[in-house]
């Protein structure tokens, strides 16, 4: 018996293999609540202000689908930045770190495997809005 499975398994539990379980489980809705994936998001960049700061205060992040929903701390260090995606699923989360000059935004997706929309929408965002300051972007998968 596979721990933590408990009543998700098959009916039939002495038959059933340990893979037709297994199968049982990733398919509930249950492990569906609970699935996720994270990413994550570092972009090197040139010396400067805060570039979370700068992400919060831009009057145009909208036009890239993303929405500020949430900051703790403006000013202080560490400071983080939520911002959701208008029509995706997800969320990032924005932590600017200015001894080192990185912006790092961890992607979490619950429910849904598909960060892809989220992620490409905040690369194109950078990219597009912040071209001056980005030097390079990383990217991370933890599962």
């Amino acid at each position: 018996m596979v721990a933590g499975l408990g009543k998700l398994l098959l009916p039939d539990r002495a038959t059933a293999s340990l893979t037709d379980q297994l199968k049982a489980f990733t398919n509930s809705p249950a492990h569906q609540l609970t699935a996720f994936m994270q990413i994550l998001i570092q972009a090197l960049c040139t010396k400067g202000p805060s570039m979370r700061q700068a992400i919060a205060d831009d009057s145009r992040i909208d036009r890239y689908k993303l929405q500020v929903t949430k900051e703790a701390q403006p000013g202080r260090a560490p400071g983080w930045l939520k911002l959701h995606g208008e029509e995706m699923k997800g969320a990032l989360n924005v932590e600017w770190d200015a001894q080192s000059s990185v912006l790092s935004a961890r992607v979490v997706t619950r429910g849904s495997r598909k960060p892809s929309p989220l992620v490409g929408a905040f690369v194109n965002y950078l990219l597009q809005r912040h071209d001056g300051r980005v030097q390079s972007i990383t990217t991370a998968i933890r599962r």
